[in-house]
């Protein structure tokens, strides 16, 4: 298994983890799903959709040049997360906690990677038929594997 592949099977378990059981403020957790839009409104609430983006290789990238043999990688990561909300967005802002919270709980990733760069959050309400809040996180991922390797 590749590391990129072993990064998002931790990142699937990791987003999992997102419960009050687990002493986080929300249940999103109990609904994960990669790579899933929504074109309306969300089916399921709370919830956590993972997007991961284009990986970037080579040897010219990253915070520092890899040792001879290997190979740097950045690896762009966004995480949505759905919850019920009212319009001051309070559930919105304790989901888009839980979400930084878990990002940190183990930033070395069980040493799979080297860095967890430019986290970027937010929370926006949506108001309709229901009201809702978005979170948005996202960051960039470091890591190093032998050369030829992802």
């Amino acid at each position: 298994m590749t590391v990129q592949a072993q990064i998002d099977a931790y990142i699937a378990a990791l987003l999992a983890t997102i419960t009050i059981a687990n002493g986080y403020q929300t249940d999103a957790g109990a609904a994960v799903y990669k790579e899933l839009e929504y074109t309306a409104h969300p089916d399921i609430m709370p919830s956590i959709a993972w997007f991961p983006g284009d990986l970037q290789s080579g040897v010219e990238i990253g915070p520092v040049p890899p040792e001879m043999g290997e190979t740097n990688h950045l690896y762009p990561m966004s995480w949505e997360g759905f919850i019920a909300d009212d319009l001051d967005g309070s559930a919105g802002r304790k989901l888009k906690a839980d979400l930084v919270k878990a990002l940190y709980v183990d930033f070395r990733f069980g040493g799979l990677i080297e860095i967890i760069d430019s986290c970027k959050s937010s929370v926006a309400v949506q108001a309709g038929e229901d009201v809702f809040s978005i979170v948005q996180v996202s960051f960039t991922i470091f890591y190093v594997t032998p050369f030829g390797q992802e």
